[in-house]
């Protein structure tokens, strides 16, 4: 079964919760919102809002305490961090659904990591249109920092450990990640994702193995087509509105 979250939260011990694959963008900034309040001990309040709101619970006044100090949105390639203006997109529809249905959650702090950022020129993704991207960033202001992972180092060997207990075979981006880890470059294909993938297209660089980080804020901003996503879109609609973007970009 694919499901590399559920083998992390396995080996790590760490829950996690899942949302639907068809829910709509405000369902996700509710999903985001429930998950929290569990997380954090805020569960009773969930459950009174939500007894409220079906006239079972008096409404009693709600305090305005930020749901958590910090948020993390990660992403396993680029899309997340694309304008729309490039030429290829690689698979943003998830990436856009979740980055627009955080936007609203009352968090002081919230970056994006982004690992494996090149891998996503294996579907699309101009790797000299990546590069620029990165570098605006960088001269904005909007990359906080840009790191290698060193299998030497505690967290790099610590995530080997956990990308190879984990069913590799089902994260070409991690597997990828791992073996320029190791120091392999060029178009080096995995045994393990030989199977699966057959030849490895894109060129493992320390570029694979570079962990970024950016203020989320300031990439939302950027991404031309972002606003044009609705609260009530679904997956189906999200694909539609960036390809229709996309298209009028093409004309003119």
């Amino acid at each position: 079964v694919y499901f590399p979250e559920a083998r992390m939260a396995r080996v790590t011990g760490v829950p996690i919760y899942t949302m639907s694959h068809h829910a709509t963008i405000q369902e996700y900034t509710e999903g985001y919102q429930a998950a929290l309040q569990l997380e954090l001990g805020q569960g009773d309040s969930l459950w009174r809002s939500m007894g409220c709101a079906l006239g079972l619970l008096e409404a009693k006044p709600q305090t305005t305490a930020a749901l958590a100090d910090v948020l993390v949105l990660c992403d396993g390639g680029c899309d997340v961090l694309l304008t729309g203006l490039e030429t290829g997109l690689a698979t943003p529809v998830e990436d856009m659904a979740h980055l627009k249905a955080v936007l609203p959650l009352d968090i002081p702090e919230k970056y994006i990591m982004a690992l494996g950022a090149n891998v996503d020129c294996g579907h699309g993704v101009v790797q000299a249109e990546l590069d620029c991207r990165l570098d605006v960033l960088y001269n904005s202001g909007s990359m906080i920092f840009r790191q290698p992972i060193e299998l030497e180092h505690a967290a790099g060997a610590y995530f080997a450990e956990l990308v190879l207990r984990c069913s590799p075979a089902c994260s070409i981006v991690q597997s990828l990640v791992l073996a320029a880890m190791q120091g392999y470059r060029g178009k080096f294909t995995p045994e393990h994702l030989k199977s699966r993938i057959g030849h490895n297209v894109v060129p493992l660089t320390e570029q694979t193995c570079t962990l970024f980080c950016f203020h989320l804020s300031s990439v939302a901003e950027e991404v031309v087509y972002l606003p044009r996503l609705k609260p009530d879109f679904g997956f189906l609609q999200v694909a539609s509105e960036i390809g229709a973007f996309q298209a009028e970009l093409e004309q003119n």
